[in-house]
């Protein structure tokens, strides 16, 4: 996803059943966001970056 966007992002994190686990938003013009994962159990997750332009995922496995 490009940086410095003009405008807020919603970030989320999905597990692999489909669930919302996490939303968080990266204000405009932010270059990087801190996902706090600690409580998160050891799994594969999806990261969706969305915003009125589109959308891009990226899948992170969290292992503990």
């Amino acid at each position: 996803f490009a940086s410095k966007r003009s405008e807020d992002t919603k970030v989320s994190m999905v597990n692999m059943l489909g669930q919302t686990v996490m939303i968080q938003t990266a204000p405009r013009g932010s270059e990087a966001i801190m996902l706090n994962i600690r409580t998160l159990p050891s799994g594969t997750y999806r990261v969706v970056m969305q915003d009125s332009r589109g959308m891009a995922t990226q899948q992170i496995v969290v292992v503990r």
